[in-house]
């Protein structure tokens, strides 16, 4: 039961916003204690890329069932508390298959590992590298494909093909090695179709090739609210703690 003292809407991030920037990492515990207090008394909504039991493992059951909802992988499968309430159906056309396994085929970088098309709800996640890679292997494919712009090229032709479909390279990651597919606007800007009121929006990728970006285009473009760019978590806790009466004090 929420016990909420402001008509805002609070969105946050997960990954860099709640929890540090590393992979596999977890909620700090001091923060969690406070963050659960937070919770109770505002409308607090969770979006992230990961699944919901990614999502669990590394901010904690309490704080995932704490917000009004949380909108996993990028918002195409929506959770109020434990219960699902909306999954995206869409799944690609056969022909995005084919043109994405000719790429494959026709790519010229020497080392392709295997998982190169994942299927997530409501998108595609598609790597020439392979998502079997490591963190090195997706660092030198990196190398090679600022050098070779494969992926970018990938995506002017997809375009050609499929211009009613949305194609995007994560380029702003420092071990990004994917391309997304999906329908348009299915990204993380899908928090926004079902809050009315005000937002503040607290991500930390919000500039261009980010995945924080569309939803500060949206917000700035209607009007409805602001958002902040944090470093890591502890900014994120800085910011929040002037939006409430809970207690400053982190122990």
């Amino acid at each position: 039961m929420h016990s909420v003292g402001s008509n805002c809407n609070y969105i946050l991030d997960v990954g860099g916003t709640l929890i540090p920037k590393t992979k596999d990492q977890i909620i700090d515990p001091l923060f969690e204690k406070w963050f659960l207090e937070f919770e109770c008394n505002h409308n607090v909504y969770l979006v992230t890329g990961s699944s919901r039991d990614i999502c669990v493992n590394r901010i904690g059951i309490d704080v995932f069932m704490g917000a009004k909802r949380v909108y996993c992988q990028h918002g195409n499968v929506v959770y109020e508390g434990d219960i699902e309430v909306y999954r995206n159906p869409w799944r690609a056309p056969s022909e995005v298959y084919s043109f994405l396994e000719s790429e494959i085929r026709k790519s010229k970088f020497p080392n392709k590992k295997g998982g190169h098309i994942i299927d997530k709800p409501g998108y595609i996640r598609f790597t020439l590298l392979g998502s079997d890679a490591s963190d090195d292997e997706k660092c030198d494919y990196r190398v090679w494909d600022n050098q070779a712009g494969e992926r970018d090229k990938i995506v002017r032709r997809f375009y050609k093909r499929f211009p009613h479909l949305h194609a995007e390279v994560n380029n702003k990651s420092s071990i990004g090695v994917h391309i997304y597919i999906s329908l348009p606007n299915k990204d993380k800007s899908q928090v926004l179709n079902n809050i009315e009121g005000k937002v503040k929006y607290y991500g930390d990728k919000i500039y261009w090739g980010g995945n924080d970006y569309s939803t500060h285009q949206k917000i700035m473009k209607h009007g409805i609210g602001n958002t902040y760019m944090v470093d890591d978590y502890k900014h994120t806790w800085e910011l929040l703690k002037n939006e409430t009466s809970v207690s400053k004090s982190k122990g």
